[in-house]
């Protein structure tokens, strides 16, 4: 086999994939045509994932100030959230948990805390 047959059959290699190039590239415009006409699935206005992957919704912490003339009643404990590490957290009775009952019938209630930051509710 010569040189100038195997630069004949190289070309012929070239132009095929060339020509399978541009099948493609004209497949993925057709579908980011489709793609743009469809609205993205929305409930109140806030896009929902679609693309089902089960990734855990990432929480920005946010620091509450400790100084100043702020609104914000709750001070840092001791007791970090599990799901985004934020410690500005408050302390709910949890009625699923009855530790006893007084004498006059009165019920007392194991406590929970939950997060101010992200909304999480644990123990």
């Amino acid at each position: 086999m010569s040189l100038e047959d195997e630069i004949k059959e190289l070309e012929e290699q070239l132009a095929k994939k060339k020509s399978e190039v541009k099948e493609l590239e004209e497949k993925l415009e057709q579908l980011r045509a489709k793609t743009q006409g469809a609205k993205p699935k929305t409930v109140l206005g806030v896009p929902i994932n679609t693309s089902g992957t089960g990734t855990k919704k990432k929480v920005i912490q946010q620091r509450i100030p400790t100084s100043g003339t702020s609104q914000i009643k709750y001070r840092e404990t001791s007791f970090q959230c599990p799901q985004c590490g934020s410690y500005y957290n408050i302390e709910i009775d949890d009625k699923s948990r009855i530790l006893y009952i007084d004498g006059a019938g009165t019920r007392i209630y194991g406590k929970k805390h939950r997060c101010l930051n992200c909304g999480n509710e644990f123990r």
